[in-house]
């Protein structure tokens, strides 16, 4: 079971994989967010046409906003690997962090927080 040292907020390195590419990026892991959240340059990297791709209601803390929905080829965090990973694309300049996962990776593992013991473990979840 993959465990990790805590440090708030909690980013951890990910490795999002497209068509043409594959990215080690530095993540915010949110519990909040719907989906998994990629900046355009790098989905332009990973060889995505955010522009040609359906587009999603989002809900940012600066109002609602719509995004490219990709779902990327993979994504693995820890060691833990899912594919078909649905994904939105925005400006993530002015953030300071290269990628957030959300629900739509987190749903398929089971999470623990231990804030005394400041450590983050994951599983996956039985079928």
């Amino acid at each position: 079971m993959p465990r990790v040292r805590l440090e708030i907020p909690l980013s951890l390195p990910v490795t999002v994989c497209g068509p043409k590419a594959s990215r080690d990026l530095e993540a915010l892991i949110d519990t909040g967010a719907t989906y998994m959240v990629i900046s355009w340059e790098d989905a332009i990297r990973l060889g995505y046409e955010p522009w040609r791709a359906p587009t999603v209601q989002v809900g940012p803390a600066g109002g609602i906003m719509d995004a490219p929905l990709l779902k990327v080829d993979s994504v693995g965090l820890l060691g833990l690997r899912r594919t078909k990973v649905e994904t939105i694309v925005k400006d993530l300049t002015d953030v300071g962090i290269a990628a957030v996962v959300g629900w739509s990776f987190l749903r398929y593992f089971r999470m623990t927080f231990d804030p005394e013991a400041m450590t983050f473990e994951i599983t996956e979840l039985s079928a």
